[in-house]
């Protein structure tokens, strides 16, 4: 028994759907002439158009945040290809990179997105120091069928961070301090806001850094 094996060919599908490869085999046998050329069943191949992962939406809690204050961040991916896309990892970052920090995002580890399938990712970031810093992502993703890298680009997001309100009385005055009985007396306070962030008092009253 002698076993011949052919091999190298290629086939490529040139639109989505279900396709079939097969093969035709033309052979005679050597002393008679006569055909003997087996039939091939076909292989199915089910044809995809690429993965094609894009940033659907990444939002933050609040964009104005005291230092030390924690801001959440959503993340969410969304694959308009046919094939699934393999997202290896999603890592916050942070701009300047030692003006905060950030927690472990959720979902944890590698995730796969269906074709037309969305997926959100959050986490929550905490400014360090006072000034404008920029949360963003880096997101690792690759094609299932092809192995392509595919990981969109991740607008980071402003957040201005600034010290806590600080709240002190700058003066407290009487009109007189001496008065008749049901005389009135005028009382004038003044609240100074010695920190970055505003102050809002319980009458809802505002008061802005000084």
């Amino acid at each position: 028994c002698l076993v011949v094996l052919f091999g190298n060919g290629r086939g490529t599908p040139a639109v989505a759907g279900a396709v079939t490869f097969g093969a035709t085999v033309v052979a005679t046998d050597a002393n008679t002439g006569a055909s003997i050329g087996p039939a091939v069943t076909g292989v199915g191949v089910t044809a995809q158009t690429p993965a094609a992962l894009t940033v659907s939406s990444f939002t933050a809690s609040r964009t104005t945040a005291n230092v030390g204050q924690a801001v959440s961040f959503t993340l969410t991916l969304a694959n308009g290809g046919g094939t699934t896309a393999n997202v290896a990892s999603v890592t916050p970052t942070v701009t300047p990179p030692a003006s905060g920090s950030c927690s472990a995002v959720a979902p944890a580890g590698a995730q796969t997105i269906a074709g037309g399938a969305s997926l959100p990712f959050s986490w929550t970031c905490t400014p360090s120091v006072a000034g404008a810093v920029t949360f963003g992502a880096t997101v690792i993703a690759t094609d299932a069928n092809t192995g392509a890298s595919i990981g969109p680009a991740v607008a980071g997001v402003g957040v201005t961070a600034q010290t806590p309100a600080a709240l002190t009385v700058s003066s407290f005055n009487a009109s007189r301090t001496t008065a008749n009985v049901g005389q009135a007396v005028g009382f004038t306070l003044t609240l100074a806001n010695g920190g970055g962030a505003t102050a809002n008092t319980p009458d809802n009253e505002r008061v802005d850094t000084s």
